[in-house]
C-alpha cells in the first residue's frame, strides 16, 4: 500500500501528528499502524495532562461531550518520603513547572480512543493489529516505508479456501504497492489490478478441488487520486464478472455509495436475487 505519510504507532503523538497533518494538507494520503488490537490498547498511564498543544489541535475540545478529560487539577501536594512518614513541602518552594492548576487529570488510553475517530473523520487511515516489522529503505539509502509482520494463517490462502465456505479477499487497488502486476500506479488501476487478484486467487484454488466461494470486497472509497466515481468502482466488478465471479461487496468507510454503480433492478430479478446496499450480485 502507498501512503504520503505513514506513521507508527497510534499513541497520542501519533494520532496528534495524523491530525495536524491533515488539517494543514487535506490531499495527503495517511496511515496510522498500531500493534495493538485497537487504538489506546497499549497506554495504560493515567497522567497529569497540559492542555496547550491540545487547545492548537482541536480548540473546541471542552464543548466535546465525548473527550474524556474532565476532572481539573485543583490542589498540588508535594512530599519528601521517608522510611517511616511522609513530610509536605511548601508549594512556593516548587519551581513554576510544578504547578499543575491549568491541567486535567485523565486516561491516556481514552485520550487516544477520542483522538481516533477525529483522525478518521479527516480521512487518516488506522490499522490496529499491525506491528511495523522493520524499516524500508530505496537504493539511495533513504527511508521509504515499513514492512508489517506476518499476522498469520489469513496470510496463507491455500489454507483459508480449504477451510472457509466463503472467502472475502480485500483487493482494493490503493492498498497495493506501485509495480505490482507491473502496474505503476494500482490506484488508477482499478480493472487491471482486480482482475489480476481475483486470477491469481483463482489459480491457487484450482488445484485444491472443491474450495471456499471467492466473494471480493471493492473499493468503493477514495485514497488517494484518483477520485473514485461510479466508474472506477464498475471496472472493478467488470473485472471479477470476467473472471466469473459474481457476487462481492462494496466498502466505503462512510456508507456512502453512489446509486451510480449499481444497475437498475431488472423486474426478472426475485427479491431473493436483488441487490442489497453494500452488496452486489
Amino acid at each position: 500500500m502507498e501512503f504520503d505519510v505513514v506513521i507508527v504507532g497510534a499513541g497520542p503523538s501519533g494520532l496528534a501528528a495524523a491530525i495536524r497533518l491533515k488539517q494543514l494538507n487535506a490531499d495527503l494520503s495517511i496511515v496510522v499502524v498500531e500493534k495493538g488490537s485497537e487504538v489506546g490498547a497499549h497506554i495504560l498511564s493515567g497522567a497529569v495532562i497540559d492542555p496547550v498543544s491540545l487547545d492548537k489541535l482541536i480548540p473546541d475540545w471542552r464543548e466535546d461531550a465525548d473527550c474524556p478529560l474532565k476532572t481539573q487539577v485543583k490542589d498540588d501536594r508535594f512530599y519528601w518520603a521517608t522510611a517511616s512518614s511522609a513530610i509536605r513541602l511548601p508549594n512556593f518552594a516548587m519551581p513554576p513547572l510544578m504547578n499543575n492548576h491549568h491541567c486535567y487529570i485523565g486516561s491516556l488510553g481514552d485520550v487516544c480512543r477520542w483522538l481516533g475517530p477525529k483522525a478518521e473523520a479527516l480521512g487518516v487511515e488506522i490499522y490496529p493489529g499491525f506491528a511495523a516489522a522493520e524499516v524500508l529503505y530505496d537504493d539511495s539509502g533513504a527511508v521509504r516505508g515499513i514492512a508489517t509482520g506476518d499476522m498469520g494463517i489469513g496470510q496463507f490462502w491455500e489454507d483459508l479456501v480449504s477451510t472457509a465456505d466463503v472467502v472475502l479477499p480485500m483487493v482494493y487497488p490503493s492498498h497495493y504497492h506501485g509495480g505490482v502486476y507491473n502496474v505503476r500506479h494500482p490506484n488508477s488501476e482499478p480493472y487491471h489490478v482486480v482482475k489480476r487478484a481475483l486470477e491469481d486467487g483463482l489459480r491457487r484454488s484450482t488445484p485444491l478441488g472443491k474450495t471456499a466461494e471467492i466473494r471480493p470486497y471493492l473499493q468503493a472509497f477514495t485514497l488517494g487520486p484518483p477520485r473514485y466515481s461510479p466508474t472506477e468502482v464498475r471496472a472493478q466488478i467488470r473485472a471479477a464478472q470476467e473472471v466469473g465471479i459474481e457476487s462481492w461487496v462494496l466498502w466505503n468507510p462512510r456508507s456512502a455509495y453512489d446509486p451510480g454503480i449499481f444497475r437498475p433492478k431488472s423486474s426478472t430479478l426475485s427479491s431473493a436475487g436483488a441487490s442489497q446496499p453494500g452488496a452486489g450480485n
